[in-house]
């Protein structure tokens, strides 16, 4: 498989505060459109996409901030586990370490 550099053109979205940006900028430019409907950009421009997008992306937000927790807890939990069982780990490699030298050490005297 040949390496490929990463594309710089796509954006991806870990922290929710540009969509939170751009929830507000889009909330701001509906009510500017309800304001002032006789204007004539005012039939180029989907004002109902507009909504429906900001409802999307309020949810998508909230979806990441709630699996970015969960992430996170789960870390913590597999950190734990992984740091307990390390340990026993060890100290059973230790002590069998031990149990062979000692019993190759009896051995090389009988």
């Amino acid at each position: 498989m040949v390496h490929q550099p990463p594309n710089r053109n796509i954006f991806t979205m870990t922290e929710p505060k540009k969509a939170a940006k751009l929830i507000h900028a889009i909330k701001e430019l509906s009510q500017r459109l309800s304001r002032e409907q006789d204007l004539a950009i005012h039939q180029q421009i989907n004002h109902f996409y507009f909504m429906e997008k900001a409802e999307e992306l309020a949810i998508l937000s909230e979806k990441l901030v709630a699996l970015q927790k969960q992430t996170e807890a789960l870390s913590t939990h597999l950190t734990k586990e992984y740091n307990a069982v390390f340990s026993y780990w060890s100290r059973s490699a230790k002590l069998y370490n031990r149990f062979l030298i000692a019993r190759d050490c009896i051995n090389k005297d009988v």
